[in-house]
């Protein structure tokens, strides 16, 4: 690949954090600690899966934790199948603490196809394409969150 085409698809990387800005705002904390949140847009549940409401709407699940200098943050909606929780999808990306906070996507996991993508390969190598796809589902999830005012979960076990 050319210099210019190669210099092209970085510069055509996102430097927005939507996810991270929508998390920031709805008071998630991330730091040393393993921390989990539950996101819902409504309090009435679905009678068939406990990680939907009545309107069918998935539950967001966010986790963090930290890996040396990385901040990891895990974005998953949950559906059960056949007993199994299903990730739909899961898109896991981290953050430089000390740069600050500038998701990059790493890894895209969808159970119900069988799929599991990572972004940076044992090679050096990185997969621009689906960096920028998943970037692209994060600000998508951040925008199906905000039109259905979503909200923190606060006690878990409802």
């Amino acid at each position: 690949m050319s210099l210019d085409k190669t210099e092209k698809l970085i510069n055509s990387i996102s430097d927005k954090s939507p996810m991270l800005d929508y998390l920031f705002n709805k008071g998630l904390k991330f730091d040393k600690e393993h921390r989990s949140y539950h996101l819902i847009c409504c309090e009435e549940r679905s009678e068939t899966n406990r990680y939907c409401c009545k309107h069918g709407l998935m539950d967001l699940s966010v986790e963090s934790w930290q890996e040396g200098n990385f901040q990891i943050v895990s974005v998953c909606f949950y559906f059960v199948q056949n007993g199994d929780m299903m990730k739909d999808p899961d898109i896991v990306f981290r953050y430089d603490i000390e740069l600050g906070p500038l998701e990059m996507p790493i890894s895209y996991q969808l159970d119900s196809m069988g799929i599991y993508k990572e972004v940076f390969h044992g090679d050096g190598k990185i997969d621009i394409g689906l960096l920028k796809e998943l970037q692209e589902m994060l600000k998508t999830t951040v925008e199906h969150c905000k039109s259905f005012d979503y909200k923190v979960r606060e006690d878990l076990e409802k």
